[in-house]
């Protein structure tokens, strides 16, 4: 698009202090990029090994840069979502002893709502809809959360003129996440259902 030396000069000008600066920026003057197309195949790939092997310039083709990059990108991708993994079984976890511990502060209370006429089914039923209640709540939480740090990384990366991250993209995976993240509060409730289930009413009442 422009010749060499109107680049030279344009550099030389903004970065000289003075006149000996400049004349010492003319005299390192060099060529430290180009960008080749290839007629062929065959230059396309012997070309790169020549420059590599027989000059001390380097030659990269932008293709294969960036499918290593996204290469690595991907281990680093793969890394987080297994520890996604591991903190989504640690807090199906914490869920289930939680419930557990509840259930046991409060079955004199579910054993006051068996005695007002409520069936186990119904018991069972109030238990597993407040554990999904409070399993969304911490999914919308955790999500919002997860968008708002985004958008911080990708402010501090904008002012550093690195990565574009933009916390304002919403997949379609963070749906199968809610999906995940309700399947385990429901594997969790489980055993706490099934003695909710088998409570024994009248043995609960005498102990209050």
């Amino acid at each position: 698009m422009t010749s060499t030396e109107s680049v030279w000069q344009v550099h030389e000008k903004e970065i000289a202090l003075d006149e000996a600066d400049k004349k010492a920026l003319q005299e390192e003057r060099e060529i430290t990029f180009a960008l080749i197309q290839y007629f062929s195949p065959l230059a396309a790939v012997s070309f790169p090994r020549f420059v590599n092997q027989g000059t001390e310039l380097q030659a990269a083709a932008p293709a294969i840069e960036i499918t290593r990059l996204f290469r690595m990108l991907g281990v680093g991708t793969q890394v987080l979502q297994a520890f996604a993994v591991v903190l989504l079984a640690v807090a199906a976890m914490s869920l289930w002893m939680s419930l557990t511990a509840a259930l046991r502060e409060r079955r004199g209370d579910l054993a006051m709502l068996r005695m007002l006429g409520a069936s186990p089914a119904k018991v069972a039923t109030l238990l597993l809809f407040e554990t999904l209640l409070l399993a969304f709540v911490g999914w919308g939480i955790g999500v919002i959360l997860g968008h708002l740090l985004t958008s911080l990384i990708g402010y501090l990366l904008e002012a550093e003129r690195s990565l574009v991250v933009s916390g304002a993209l919403w997949l379609p995976q963070e749906l199968l996440l809610l999906a995940g993240v309700l399947v385990l509060s429901v594997l969790a409730v489980a055993w706490p259902l099934r003695q909710a289930y088998r409570i024994d009413v009248l043995q609960q009442l005498q102990m209050r």
